[in-house]
């Protein structure tokens, strides 16, 4: 009754039971609720049984983790042991006469779940009890696999096709990495790179600063150091401004 049994069978009920639930999401829910319970606890079985796997180099650099972890991870365990009960499940709080505060805060946001006529309690607790069993057999067959012993016999097993398959994560990664990380680098480098990016660039930055180099050069030859031809460009500007003036109001 931890808080992941909680959250799991409140998906699974809302699946099965809701008006826009059905057998087959329910189906497809418990599948992977076998999955999860099968991969958790191989990697329980793996990580916590049996002989060390650890390359003798690293082994001694192993240690306990310091209290900012270790603290912060048993605040986590503590929250996934009791976090559940703010969030029972309608039959467990008609059993013992209480309220959900969780789904009494959220309910004004995401509204109550409608049922489908025909389900009660009698079918929540029938859907409780398989996923229960569920769950314990694919923790079952996790230990079955992996457990007393079963890590060194599947690492001694022979490769067949659909253990690569799964063994390389059914190849995703060689397909992003030779697929799309290589095309992105070649239409980085070759495409936008060379072609579209210099094109930008010499509009962008080559062009304006052509210009603004020969504006440099036409208004330096007005820099001429002579104090005559400064008043008489003063008297000029002058001359300017009073002319769109009486243009202006006259």
């Amino acid at each position: 009754p931890f808080a992941g049994f909680f959250s799991k069978d409140e998906i699974l009920w809302s699946a099965y039971a809701s008006t826009r639930g059905s057998f087959g999401l329910w189906l497809v829910g418990s599948a992977a609720s076998f999955l999860t319970a099968f991969y958790m606890f191989r990697a329980v079985f793996l990580t916590f049984f049996g002989a060390s796997r650890v390359d003798t180099r690293v082994a001694h650099h192993v240690h306990e983790p310091p209290p900012t972890m270790s603290v912060v991870l048993a605040v986590l365990a503590l929250g996934s042991v009791v976090a559940g009960l703010v969030g029972l499940p309608e039959l467990w709080r008609h059993w013992f006469g209480v309220s959900a505060p969780f789904y009494d805060l959220v309910e004004p946001v995401v509204g109550h779940v409608a049922l489908r006529e025909g389900v009660g309690h009698s079918t929540e607790l029938a859907l409780m009890a398989v996923a229960v069993a569920v769950a314990l057999g694919g923790i079952a067959l996790a230990w079955l696999r992996y457990g007393r012993g079963g890590a060194a016999r599947e690492s001694a097993a022979k490769p067949n096709a659909l253990r690569n398959l799964v063994s390389h994560g059914y190849y995703f990664d060689g397909f992003y990495e030779h697929v799309v990380v290589r095309f992105t680098d070649w239409l980085s480098e070759a495409v936008l790179a060379r072609r579209v990016e210099a094109r930008i660039a010499r509009v962008s930055l080559e062009r304006p600063a052509r210009f603004g180099g020969r504006a440099t050069a036409l208004l330096s030859r007005v820099q001429t150091g002579d104090l005559q031809a400064y008043v008489i460009y003063a008297l000029i500007g002058l001359a300017v401004v009073l002319g769109l003036g009486v243009a202006t109001h006259g």
